[in-house]
């Protein structure tokens, strides 16, 4: 076959010379070029065949060197990348010449797809690379610039997602892949998730739990590479956004936060892929009355029990200009019917930041059900502080037995601190109890439940504004 080639080519090249010189005749020079033509096509469907042959064989190897990773460590992976297999040595001699051979039969092909792409895409050298050779490949089958750049973006983000990831690899310690891919959290997690809950509380600022979720991002995302974000179309309205995040575009996939565009549900199903994968603890946001479009991976994620975070926003009527369509009201009560799965609506950044270190902490998914508008910030004993990631606290006491018993979440705990100082002024004895999370509440030993809720106050008040389905077993 490399013999015939060579012949081909210098045939080709005799004529098109003979041809310049007008020294052979037209119906010659046809007959000529289309015999030519003729083993030129078969030889490159040969190697169009062998070509896909290799690049299989090749993407086998790869899963192979996955599973070596999760099997045996990085220590093992970076053992067989350092020393090149059977299968890696066939494949660059055959693509070695290849190259040769396509290049010579297309000598302006790199030059006609580098016009194409931009500069940082182009190819640099006289030769090909895996991308531009992934579209050598099919070639013949491709006629328009549109379908060559399409496939060429294609092939070259396919490529470089899977040699990132190898990079960025071989860039981690072994100890840290190791620690990502078991999803144990940094050593400094406790003193880091520690820190910012404390600062919140010292600052107690007023701002709306949508940006404090930020804020929280802003101070753990440093510590915890591991996290992946992103949003549905939503990003400047829900407090996703973080100062070390990075977007994830479709000439660079090194960062750490996609755009999913109006997609809840592709988004779902991909923070469920990257959970089940391992080495990413996955977070994405939308508004909680779109949290409808992806209910099937949020429930796939439950029944899964993965670890990832859903920043559900706008959370009841108070969300501004965009009227009834977006104002939840059942979504919160049916979210919390999903077995498995952690619904958290805090009510100040304090709330916030502990229901992310709970989350983060949990083996199982956790949606953050957080405000449009600013709260005022609740003042805290050390007590019950740590009693926050307990699902539910006494926020606000009385002096003895209370009469009534207040129970809210998000928004509205700073209306039931209100009644209740409202009523202390008329001598009525009231207690507030903050529920940010109703599953971790009654995962709680019997005899705090009953410290919190004693059986023997049965006047009760629920102050949630949403559905009244779900409460009448706390009222």
């Amino acid at each position: 076959m490399r013999t015939q080639h060579a012949q081909t080519c210098a045939r080709l090249h005799e004529l098109s010379e003979q041809l310049a010189a007008s020294s052979l005749r037209h119906e010659t020079a046809t007959r000529a070029l289309s015999q030519a033509n003729t083993i030129k096509d078969k030889y490159l469907r040969y190697y169009m065949q062998r070509s896909t042959f290799y690049i299989n064989k090749l993407e086998r190897h790869r899963t192979h060197l996955y599973k070596t990773a999760l099997s045996f460590g990085q220590e093992r992976l970076l053992r067989e990348l350092r020393s090149p297999t059977p299968i890696e040595q066939e494949y660059k001699s055959f693509f070695h010449e290849f190259d040769r051979v396509f290049l010579s039969l297309y000598p302006d092909f790199v030059e006609k797809a580098n016009a194409l792409l931009r500069d940082g895409e182009q190819m640099k050298t006289p030769g090909l690379n895996t991308e531009f050779r992934l579209l050598a490949v099919i070639r013949l089958g491709i006629t328009g610039n549109s379908e060559i750049a399409q496939f060429l973006h294609i092939s070259i983000n396919t490529v470089y997602t899977y040699r990132n990831r190898l990079r960025n690899a071989a860039k981690c310690p072994p100890a840290e892949f190791e620690r990502r891919m078991s999803g144990t959290l940094p050593a400094d997690w406790e003193s880091v998730s520690s820190s910012a809950i404390a600062r919140f509380d010292a600052d107690k600022p007023k701002v709306a739990t949508r940006i404090a979720n930020r804020d929280v991002l802003n101070a753990i995302a440093p510590h915890l590479p591991e996290l992946f974000g992103g949003s549905a179309d939503l990003t400047g309205s829900v407090g996703t956004w973080h100062e070390k995040a990075s977007r994830i575009g479709r000439n660079d996939w090194n960062g750490n936060y996609l755009s999913y565009g109006v997609r809840e549900f592709v988004m779902g199903t991909v923070m469920n892929g990257l959970a089940l994968h391992g080495g990413f603890i996955p977070y994405g946001g939308t508004f909680l009355v779109f949290s409808d479009y992806a209910r099937n991976a949020i429930r796939l994620s439950a029944l899964m029990k993965q670890r990832l975070v859903w920043v559900l926003t706008h959370d009841s009527i108070g969300v501004g200009e965009d009227g009834p369509t977006h104002q939840p009201v059942e979504h919160v009560s049916s979210l919390r019917l999903i077995p498995d799965l952690l619904v958290w609506r805090p009510c100040d950044a304090v709330e916030t930041a502990v229901a992310w270190k709970v989350a983060l902490e949990s083996a199982q998914p956790s949606c953050m059900v957080l405000t449009r508008q600013g709260l005022t910030p609740q003042t805290r004993t050390e007590e019950q502080l740590e009693a926050v990631k307990r699902g539910a606290y006494i926020l606000k006491d009385c002096e003895g037995t209370p009469e009534v018993i207040l129970i809210a979440t998000g928004s509205e705990v700073q209306l039931a601190v209100s009644a209740a100082e409202a009523l202390a002024g008329k001598g009525r004895k009231a207690r507030v109890v903050s529920m940010p999370c109703a599953e971790f509440f009654d995962a709680q030993p019997a005899e705090y439940k009953e410290n919190v809720l004693p059986r023997a106050v049965r006047a009760r008040v629920a102050v949630e504004a949403a559905s009244v389905d779900g409460w009448w077993k706390y009222v």
